[in-house]
């Protein structure tokens, strides 16, 4: 970093620089020209009173409102500052700092302690991409972090970026929601086996599931309905209605809830038809017996006559 700023210092310093004259840092703008001054520290014999004597300066002497000066002081570590200088009070402004480089080559801007390659405090405006690359073929990801790391959201991709997806992360890095490349999302899991996999309870007002087919096909005249009499010995031997899963099987493989309600539903419909059925056979028997009364009334008749 400190050499880009030095090259970049000497190509401006090029164009109109006085490089023999050394001022004080506390001169007055009005005692010097105008021009652009590219001006070495004085070092450890600091008779100039520069406020960083190992840096190096650049002066833009101008009109009253267009004076300041850029520094690079590469002692203790690399930084950039700014200071102007105020008309109205007739003085600098206080050294600002515009850009830290420490001993690990961290950068800092609005912080004299940088603990990343790229350490920002304050606000960052971007129109255009953020980019995060790892050049080892590992999650490269952003970090949200709160005061005291007492929570974190982590934004990043997966593996090796083969799988085009990314994943969020929490506080010790807890899996918080995945979204693979093949467009499985996953909450709570790493491992989603569908469009939409969840490892724990799900609360919602309202689900929809929209299926291909329901269960009326039970009302079709060539629907052969079991006799009750095979369902019954079916539960007997079995424990569980036919064509539905055991206990044990839904506990082991889950269970497809479109699949399970038509299932439900059919079974529904099943129930309906031997209501129905018996319901006739009740108004059969019910008919027989009404007769059978109205014939032994006429015998009992027909008896007291004689």
């Amino acid at each position: 970093m400190k050499e880009l700023f030095f090259m970049i210092l000497f190509f401006i310093s090029v164009l109109n620089t006085y490089a023999q004259n050394l001022y004080d840092e506390l001169i007055h703008p009005d005692d010097m020209e105008n021009g652009v001054y590219f001006q070495a520290g004085p070092g450890s014999n600091n008779t100039l009173n520069w406020t960083y004597r190992y840096g190096t300066k650049l002066t833009v002497k101008s009109s009253p409102y267009r004076n300041f000066e850029i520094m690079t002081s590469s002692y203790p570590y690399g930084e950039l500052k700014i200071r102007q200088y105020d008309p109205g009070n007739t003085s600098w402004s206080s050294w600002r700092t515009v850009l830290t480089e420490d001993e690990n080559g961290n950068i800092g801007i609005g912080t004299s302690n940088p603990a990343s390659k790229l350490h920002v405090t304050g606000n960052i405006t971007n129109t255009g991409q953020l980019l995060t690359y790892n050049p080892n073929n590992t999650d490269a990801s952003i970090a949200l972090s709160w005061q005291n790391d007492i929570a974190r959201i982590r934004i990043g991709g997966i593996g090796d970026g083969a799988s085009n997806g990314f994943h969020f992360q929490g506080v010790g890095d807890k899996s918080l929601l995945r979204i693979m490349g093949n467009g499985n999302i996953g909450i709570g899991t790493t491992t989603p086996d569908s469009k939409l996999t969840v490892a724990g309870n799900i609360h919602s007002q309202e689900v929809k599931v929209t299926v291909n087919a329901g269960a009326d096909f039970v009302f079709d005249k060539d629907y052969n309905l079991p006799k009750l009499e095979e369902v019954q010995k079916f539960i007997k031997e079995n424990g569980h209605l036919p064509e539905v899963p055991s206990a044990s099987e839904m506990q082991e493989n889950g269970i497809h809830l479109s699949e399970m309600n038509i299932k439900l539903l059919q079974k529904i419909e099943e129930l309906t038809l031997y209501t129905i059925e018996q319901e006739e056979k009740i108004e059969i028997l019910e008919n027989r017996l009404l007769s059978q009364e109205e014939t032994i009334n006429q015998l009992k008749d027909e008896f007291n006559k004689e």
